[in-house]
């Protein structure tokens, strides 16, 4: 007989050794939560949590099919539901996407209730879009879509907060997960709702720009009647103290022509024009006169025939100035 080389048998021996430890033996993780299932039933005493010092580590347990292990990640996940129509209590259709932020909180009744991480998603985004189209089906297009960012944003909280309160508790009393945020991720519109959008945008602008426009139209009849009252009261002022300046002035030129002879007025009302003029250009003063005025018309016409001012005429057989 054939004699085995020791070293085949140490090498054996050592296989034989790793493959045992490997079927009794399990690491548990600081991430995760490992669940013992004893002939195809979770034991609820054979939950080890990664996360408790107690749990982590090299544990034992018997070999298939007697004992197997079920890993579950306890760390926070997201997932995404795919962007499809929903009506709105409006009858418009609309482009939503959300998306969920969950965890696995009860390792043994998410064990018990789903084979798997990928069957649990499913179920969960079919509750989430079920949701989802609940939610958005209570509220109007004009909600989602609109100019005004603070009532889209109050819309959005509300609807993430529905969806939120709609979803968990089933979550976490029929797959022991816990859902920590439904959240909207985007909203958009199909080609033949944005132009209707568009549409209703602009009716809506163009109902304010005619707003503002009334309202200055009005605001200016507003200014300019005040404006043309103002203006009336200082012509007016103006006109009845102009009438006044020359009512005196009349009366005053026609008590010193009294005075004069007859045959001395037009001297004296020429001396005047240049005793005026006179004053006038003493000192450094800019003065504007229509060169038609009498003052001006002395220079171009020396020997012109100033009318006189209209005042009293001398009695007959007074001075007759020879």
């Amino acid at each position: 007989m054939q004699r085995i080389p020791i070293v085949t048998v140490l090498t054996a021996a050592v296989l034989v050794a790793v493959l045992i430890a490997w079927m009794v033996t399990f690491q548990v993780s600081f991430y995760e939560s490992v669940v013992i299932v004893r002939l195809g039933k979770a034991v609820p005493e054979g939950v080890l949590d990664g996360r408790d010092p107690n749990g982590v580590g090299l544990h034992f347990k018997w070999p298939p099919p007697i004992e197997r292990i079920r890993r579950v990640d306890m760390r926070l996940r997201v997932f995404d539901t795919l962007e499809t129509e929903t009506k709105t209590q409006d009858g418009q259709n609309v482009l939503v996407s959300v998306f969920a932020l969950w965890r696995v909180k009860d390792p043994l009744l998410f064990t018990t209730r789903v084979p798997s991480d990928a069957r649990a998603i499913e179920q969960l985004t079919a509750r989430v879009a079920q949701a989802r189209s609940e939610v958005i089906g209570s509220h109007r297009l004009s909600d989602l879509v609109n100019l005004d960012g603070a009532l889209v944003a109050r819309t959005h909280d509300e609807i993430q907060n529905d969806m939120h309160r709609r979803v968990a508790p089933g979550a976490l009393n029929d797959y022991g997960v816990e859902i920590v945020q439904v959240a909207i991720r985007r909203i958009s519109l199909p080609a033949e709702a944005t132009a209707k959008v568009q549409e209703a945008m602009i009716a809506e602008r163009g109902a304010i720009a005619s707003r503002y426009e009334q309202e200055g139209r009005s605001l200016a009849l507003s200014i300019k009647g005040r404006a043309e009252a103002a203006k009336k009261s200082i012509l007016e002022f103006a006109n009845r103290k102009a009438a006044e300046i020359e009512s005196e002035g009349t009366q005053a030129s026609t008590r010193i022509l009294a005075q004069i002879e007859a045959q001395d007025q037009e001297l004296y009302i020429w001396l005047r024009w240049l005793e005026t003029l006179r004053d006038s250009m003493r000192t450094k003063t800019t003065v504007f006169l229509d060169w038609n005025t009498d003052v001006f018309r002395v220079f171009g016409s020396p020997d012109m025939q100033v009318a006189p001012i209209p005042g009293p005429r001398p009695a007959e057989g007074g001075h007759d100035g020879n």
